[in-house]
Order: C-alpha cells, then structure tokens, then sequence
C-alpha cells in the first residue's frame, strides 16, 4: 500500500491536466504547487493544492485501514466555495476563496448642512438595509477581499418639532410650521433605494474593517406627516417626490470581535434642485 502511494505521488508532480479524471478513479495533475503525503499505520492521506491552470485547486484523498479492509475518502475544491446568511454565517478555520452572502443592517439616519426648520432626529429616524447577495472574492485567500453586492435600503428622515414636510400639486417639497391648534406626531420623507455596495474588506480573528462606495437607484419615495387638531387626527401623503434618480454613500465598517458597525454619508442632495430642501444624509448602525 505504501509503495503504491508513493507511486501516486510521483506520477502527480509528474504532471498532466488538472481536474481531469480519467478512468479508473486516477486522477492526473499537471505542475502542482504543493503535494502533501501522510503514512500512517492505519492512516494514508494525499493532498494536492494548486496546478498550472488553476491556482485555487484543491483534491484530497484518505485511505483508513479497517480490520484489513479500506475506507477511502476523497474531495475535490471542497473549500473554494461558501454561502451563508446574516448572523447564521459559517465560520470555518480555512478562508474561502468565493463567498456569497446576505446581509441585513439595522441603523439610524440623520441630515447635515439642511435647512434650520429641518431638526432630524436621528434616533427617531431608522435605516433597514438588505444586502440581499455580496459576491467576495478573496484572491489570496487570507484577511484581504473584495466585494460587489445587490440590495435594498429603507429610510426615513422624520421631523417631531413645530414643523413640518409639505407638498404641492408639482410634488415641490417645502417645510412649512404647523397650524397653531395642531398637536403635531411626526413628518417624514422616506425613500427607498436599490443598493451597489462595492468594498475592500480585511478581516482578522478579533479586527476588521472595509471602506468602498454603494452605489444608490432610488426606486420609490413618500411624504407623511401625522398630527391632531381638537382631537380629531390627520394624515397628509405625497408619493413619488422628485427624488435624483442615482445618489452615491461612502462607506466603512469596522468589526470588533465578531460585532460590525457601519457608518455611510452621502455628499448628494436627495431631492431634485427645485423641487424639496437640499441636504447631505448620513446614517449608522449594526451590521449583521
């Protein structure tokens, strides 16, 4: 058995095509990078990892001896590839070269340079984020990656004071002050977006962090304000404000043992020159 192990060994740094099976289960690599052999008594193990037209390939094969008879084992890429979900992600010793995964982030919106009437509170404002697939690819198969995702973000900017959104029959957003007998609730615009996230993302056993553009399509977009006049309640809505179609978030993250957060600003404006207040938006929070 030794003697015949030996021979695989040397008939595969030898060389010939890689993935290629041929008949009777031998399997032939051409100019492999690395080719482990292991004897035991009653273990014999070969591993090989990498070939001339594939860098990522990976066969293994165990023999076990079992009262005189075998039990054999082999695999062939079993760890280039992963899918996981959310908080349920696998974690595994050896890093992946391909991952998939989906992401959910839960977070706070606020605005910068608004106009003073225009108070947003960040804590009563929320971000939902579903990154709903991140292709990463790790070229070295170490800390480093990058990624390219699809999803979809819900958010609202709300206002609780004495004023409020408005808008007119051209959908012209403007912040007006409530009536002096209303008891205001809240006033809101929410949009909602389809979401390209591109980043690079290094990831340590206790650190990490990632920084990269998401890209913005906004799809939809409303107006609600809520609010009471001698106890009767009020609801005003406005759909489809005139939002820019594309706006653009500069992101980071960084992870500390095994909790991520995730800060995003955007320089853009979200409403169309002319038609609502201009602002910069920024939003924070967990990213799961």
């Amino acid at each position: 058995m030794k003697a015949s192990l030996l021979a695989l060994a040397l008939a595969v740094s030898g060389s010939v095509l890689a993935n290629h099976v041929e008949k009777d289960d031998t399997i032939v690599v051409r100019n492999p990078k690395k080719v482990t052999v292991v004897t035991g008594d009653s273990l014999q193990s070969i591993l090989i990892e990498g070939s001339s037209d594939n860098p990522s390939y990976r066969y293994s094969n165990r023999i076990q001896l079992v009262d005189s008879n075998y039990v054999s084992t082999s695999a062939i890429n079993r760890d280039t590839w992963d899918i996981s979900f959310g908080p349920f992600k696998t974690k595994k010793k050896r890093k992946t070269q391909f991952e998939i995964t989906s992401d959910i982030a839960l977070g706070f919106c606020g605005a910068t340079d608004a106009p003073e009437q225009m108070d947003v509170k960040p804590f009563k404002s929320w971000e939902i984020w579903w990154t709903i697939a991140t292709y990463r690819y790790r070229p070295w198969r170490d800390k480093h990656a990058f990624s390219v995702g699809i999803g979809l973000d819900w958010r609202n900017y709300r206002i609780v004071d004495n004023y409020r959104f408005t808008a007119n029959e051209d959908k012209v957003v403007a912040i007006e002050k409530y009536a002096e007998s209303a008891n205001p609730n809240f006033s809101r615009v929410h949009t909602v977006d389809v979401t390209l996230p591109l980043r690079y993302e290094y990831t340590d056993k206790r650190f990490g962090f990632s920084l990269g553009p998401v890209v913005n399509l906004n799809t939809k977009s409303s107006l609600k304000t809520r609010y009471r006049i001698d106890g009767t309640k009020h609801k005003d809505t406005t759909n489809n404000l005139k939002t820019n179609l594309v706006t653009i978030d500069l992101m980071g993250t960084v992870t500390l043992c095994n909790t991520t957060f995730y800060f995003k600003y955007s320089p853009n404006n979200i409403f169309k020159k002319g038609y609502g207040p201009q602002f910069k938006t920024f939003s924070f929070g967990i990213y799961l």
